[in-house]
């Protein structure tokens, strides 16, 4: 019985994926959204002086045979000059075990105003250019199977295409982020132009990936050494991410005592809990590496092993001199 039960399983996700108008799949959404700033919200490129380069690794549920693996890298700048941000951003997300795959290749910018009392707003825009694969050679389909043989390789699915499946698409998100020494406030808005990236090779377009708006704010409060490179503060965090009919609300705390990280989030989907996030962190001198545990807590709890993030960090601004006074609560995303 257990052998048959993955072919069925493989067999739902493509009943799932072909027969729908469209994929309506979630964005990839880091549980250490702090150290993956530009998934979050475009208005935060150029949160930094000098360039900032992340790498993000997500393995979810690695019990339930790598279901979701998830890679991320990113550089990031500001340029005082110009009052402008740069920034790119690379993703990479592995499903089923490889049997989808998405990439993308995104450039970001900003623009910063700045008002009365240390106040600014950033304005932010991206354009992605973004690929969804299918491993055909891997399915397995409903005339492959057999009630009392389970799954037979000798039959040729009247569904088998040669090689692999692929869609490719253009993207465009923007967002705004206001903040001053105290708190931030944003709003990211991603898939404005609705990309398509089905994969029926017949009948009408899908509809495409559905808007998704992410709803950030926090508020820190410094504790000592705050003119140090390592300076000691707490954020309490609050986003909230909405796509489809799908909800997100993740809160918390984050915190920093000298080259010293941590916090505590809890993700809840509105009409189920998620998880309960723990992460540590330390900084060594550019380098800054940060590990985090998602305890599920939903009805896959029993048997899904969590998942473990870890995320770099190389930021040249902590060794250079800084270029000018930066008063403002992002101290989180550096």
């Amino acid at each position: 019985m257990s052998y048959m039960c993955q072919p069925y399983r493989i067999s739902l996700f493509l009943l799932i994926l072909f027969s729908s108008i469209g994929l309506k799949a979630q964005d990839l959404v880091f549980s250490q959204f702090y150290n993956a700033p530009l998934l979050l919200n475009p208005a935060f490129t150029g949160v930094t002086q000098y360039p900032t380069f992340t790498l993000n690794y997500r393995n979810q549920w690695p019990s339930l045979n790598d279901a979701y693996i998830s890679y991320a890298g990113s550089y990031n700048q500001y340029f005082a000059k110009t009052r402008s941000g740069l920034g790119l951003q690379i993703t990479s997300d592995r499903e089923a075990d490889g049997i989808l795959t998405n990439n993308s290749v995104g450039v970001y910018y900003s623009y910063t105003l700045e008002f009365a009392d240390d106040n600014y707003l950033k304005i932010g825009l991206s354009g992605t250019m973004g690929q969804s694969r299918v491993d055909w050679s891997r399915l397995i389909f409903g005339d492959q199977l057999d009630q009392t043989a389970g799954y037979d390789p000798t039959v040729n699915s009247a569904e088998i295409q040669p090689g692999n499946l692929a869609s490719q698409y253009f993207d465009i998100s923007s967002g705004f982020l206001f903040y001053n020494k105290r708190f931030y406030v944003g709003v990211g808005l991603f898939h404005l132009n609705n990309p398509s990236v089905g994969f029926r090779l017949n009948g009408p377009n899908d509809i495409g990936i559905p808007l998704r708006i992410s709803a950030h704010a926090g508020y820190q409060v410094d504790l000592w050494d705050t003119k140090s490179k390592y300076p000691s503060f707490i954020q309490p965090t609050v986003l909230v991410t909405r796509q489809a009919q799908f909800t997100q609300v993740n809160f918390g705390l984050g915190a920093q005592f000298g080259r010293a990280l941590g916090g505590v989030f809890y993700r809840h989907t509105i009409n189920n809990p998620d998880a309960a996030i723990f992460y540590l962190g330390y900084k060594l001198d550019i380098v800054e590496l940060t590990y985090s545990y998602d305890i599920t807590v939903s009805q896959l709890a029993p048997g899904s092993g969590g998942s473990h993030e870890i995320g770099v960090v190389f930021d040249l601004e902590v060794v250079l001199p800084p270029k000018s006074k930066l008063n403002d609560c992002l101290k989180l995303f550096r």
